[in-house]
């Protein structure tokens, strides 16, 4: 069989994955085209939407025409192996009682095997021993290992499809949120930074005379806010640029962990890490989905009662990550602790809740017994008569009634651990050999989406909080704007005015602002300037600002109420036959600066 043959094989059991999901095709039809393992899976699963009155409608389609990726074809002494990966769009829906319950679509992963026997001309190899016959002698069952079989059986069969999370395109998604996310924070901030603008300009045309005052503001948002925002959006940048690469390294983890329980049983002559997977996988998905504990007891050393209603609302399951924690060599036989990561869909309230499940394990296997290979036909043989035995009805055979001893087949599960938080996993073990927890595992994929979303609120929130902190005054003062006008004009009113100290000089005018108020004499001598400004410093606790020639300058902070400080600046200017005194009302001066030339004038 070519490894064209093979791709097309996997590329037509789409139709008949979809048909027998859907209730198109029954068992028989499946068993044509499937081996004993995976139908079991598969029969398991329909058998569940069944019992809870689900209809599954699903459709697999390939995503691209480039076709089936072939990731490795090995050949063994009985079977050649292939093993594909093709992305593709699931269309899934789950309906109860005519009502839909569950609604998917999306690009996911296909992974498959084909198998089939070994042939050289009319000799093929028997799949369970790997002794080469003629295709009549299987019926009455291979001359060396006595398994029987069909002649359908010979064909090339499906042994494994999974459609699960395709977590490249994960990848994928969670970078073009980001860029999304990093583009609609721009837009926001330069949003926020237009609109006040036409406010201020709005405002304006309602209120004429505060056009100096708006126009000003118009100048002080941007200096007060892109300070912060700039900085802090470059931030976010670098934060979700980490998390985009957490999501490449969760990406490109294997679905084995590589650790040193891994190089550990890949030490152990007779172990193949991938075949006891998938073999556990099977005996996995049966527990999940067993509807007593018969179907399962074969397997399991435990009663298995508290598991079987644990997982009553279970109605799909993969394993998604595994990972070899120890194995040991103890009285003749291997001891092995094992952990893996199953997604979960179960059926709660009438819904469809897709969850993460943390499984930990303790098997045990004789040293001498060699590992079952799940690239097999028939993976259960009677020992006694040959023929197929179904592990449902606990591994006994329906033409000879002997039951399969499963101690001298394979791998054991001894202990069985569903949610179990770790720090107390210890504890559980010492006087349980199966429990069921409330701790969830959380999908580190879910987790980067939580991060990502965290991260905008974060930066949102911190944003705000960095303009508040850095311009609380500034912003109080905005948001009460009149109150404070108010202050100042009281501030000012305490103020004398020159013509309040010498009566006989004019005043020829008087102007006021929101934040200022300027006062035009009619020429004075200097003295009566610097008198005035000495009035200022002693009585008033002002302090010395600038002299520069025929203007000099007094400065005073003030605190308006706890939030808000301004600072009050009086100028004395003398030009062109005139003295102007004018009052300023100023949020950031430098107050330092003037203490600072006040020192030197002394």
């Amino acid at each position: 069989m070519s490894n064209e043959e093979m791709k097309s094989k996997l590329d037509g059991f789409k139709k008949t994955y979809s048909d027998f999901m859907m209730g198109n095709i029954d068992d028989e039809e499946l068993a044509k085209d499937t081996t004993q393992p995976f139908w079991q899976s598969m029969y398991l699963s329909k058998k569940r939407l069944e019992s809870n009155d689900i209809e599954e409608d699903i459709k697999v389609t390939s995503e691209t025409t480039i076709g089936i990726d072939n990731i490795s074809t090995d050949s063994t002494d009985r079977c050649i192996v292939g093993i594909y990966r093709e992305p593709v769009i699931e269309e899934k829906i789950l309906r109860r009682n005519g009502r839909k319950i569950y609604n998917y679509k999306g690009k996911k992963v296909c992974i498959g095997s084909v198998i089939k026997p070994k042939q050289e001309g009319n000799m093929v190899a028997c799949p369970n021993c790997g002794n080469m016959g003629e295709i009549s002698s299987y019926i009455n069952g291979c001359d060396y290992c006595n398994s029987r079989f069909q002649v359908e059986d010979l064909e090339e069969k499906i042994s494994s499809y999974m459609i699960t999370e395709d977590n490249k395109e994960k990848v994928k998604t969670i970078g073009k949120r980001f860029f999304i996310g990093s583009f609609a924070t721009g837009a926001v901030l330069a949003a926020a930074f237009v609109f006040s603008i036409f406010a201020m300009i709005i405002q304006t045309m309602i209120n004429p005379d505060r056009v100096s005052f708006v126009f000003g503001l118009m100048f002080v948002v941007p200096m007060l806010v892109l300070p912060v925002f700039i900085p802090l959006f470059i931030v976010v940048l670098i934060v979700l640029g980490i998390i985009i690469l957490r999501a490449a390294f969760a990406q490109q983890s294997e679905r084995i962990e590589v650790n040193s329980g891994y190089y550990a049983v890949k030490s152990v002559k007779g172990i193949n890490r991938e075949k006891f997977i998938q073999n556990l996988e099977y005996k996995l998905r049966n527990i999940h989905f067993a509807e007593n504990s018969e179907e399962i007891s074969a397997f399991v050393s435990f009663i298995p009662d508290k598991l079987v209603e644990s997982y009553k609302d279970v109605i799909e399951c993969s394993l998604y990550k595994a990972t070899f924690e120890h194995i040991s060599e103890v009285d003749g036989r291997y001891i092995m602790n094992f952990s893996c990561i199953m997604l979960v869909s179960r059926l709660k309230n009438g819904r469809v809740k897709e969850e993460s499940e943390k499984v930990t394990l303790e098997l045990s296997k004789k040293t001498d017994v060699p590992e079952q290979n799940f690239e097999t036909l028939r993976l259960y043989t009677c020992p006694s008569c040959g023929s197929s035995i179904n592990m449902l009805n606990g591994g006994r055979c329906d033409y000879c009634g002997k039951k399969l001893d499963y101690e001298n087949y394979d791998w054991i599960i001894d202990k069985y651990y569903s949610n179990i938080n770790e720090k107390h996993i210890r504890e559980v073990k010492a006087t349980d050999d199966v429990a069921v927890g409330r701790r969830k595992y959380k999908d580190p994929f879910k987790k980067i989406k939580i991060e990502m979303i965290a991260g905008f609120i974060a930066a949102v929130i911190i944003g705000l909080g960095a303009v508040f902190l850095v311009n609380k005054s500034t912003i109080m003062f905005l948001l009460n704007e009149d109150k404070y006008i108010q202050i100042l004009e009281d501030k000012y009113d305490e103020l004398p005015a020159l013509s309040d100290i010498y009566p006989d000089i004019e005043l020829k005018d008087e102007k006021y602002d929101d934040f200022e108020r300027t006062y035009t004499y009619s020429n004075t001598d200097t003295y009566m300037s610097d008198e005035y400004l000495d009035k200022l410093l002693n009585e008033y606790g002002y302090k010395k600002d600038t002299n520069e020639g025929n203007m000099k300058s007094v400065v005073k902070l003030y605190e308006l109420d706890k939030y808000v400080k301004a600072y009050i600046t009086v100028t004395v200017e003398q030009k062109n036959d005139e003295t102007i005194v004018k009052f300023v009302a100023d949020e950031k001066r430098d107050y330092e600066d003037s203490k600072r030339d006040d020192d030197s004038d002394d």
